[in-house]
């Protein structure tokens, strides 16, 4: 009857040390399991930090852009103020300029009329002499 229980036993622990066994095996797989996981999730952690710095890097670059853009686009508007407070200067210029020509026509037109007033009296004055001869 011993015999029996001890051969029981035996068993028993044999199939304890087998499940233990089995267990530790589990064990190692899940460890190794968790181990892949990790250095996964580790990459996947440095790849997103790889593109995290290059979104900074690219938010910079677009902010540098656009403030470049800012002050060419102001520089622009100064050019573009300073061309057209220039083209009012010059029209005002031009329009005093055809106002001038315009008095000078006129006074051409009047010393015309002078000088052929003129032409007429030294004809009459020279036909006057011509007469008192």
């Amino acid at each position: 009857e011993n015999q029996a229980r001890l051969k029981e036993h035996q068993l028993q622990t044999e199939k304890l040390e087998n499940q233990a066994s089995d267990c530790r095996s589990k064990l190692k797989a899940v460890e190794s399991a968790k181990a892949v996981k990790d250095m996964q999730h580790a990459s996947e952690v440095d790849q997103l930090r790889t593109a995290l710095k290059q979104a900074k890097s690219a938010r910079v670059a677009a902010e540098t852009q656009i403030m470049e853009l800012q002050r060419q686009k102001e520089k622009l508007q100064s050019v573009d103020t300073s061309a057209m407070a220039t083209a009012f200067a010059q029209k005002a210029e031009l329009d005093e300029l055809r106002e001038k020509l315009r008095t000078a026509a006129a006074r051409n037109v009047e010393l015309d009329g002078i000088q052929e007033k003129l032409l007429v009296a030294e004809t009459a004055a020279a036909n006057t002499q011509k007469a008192i001869k």
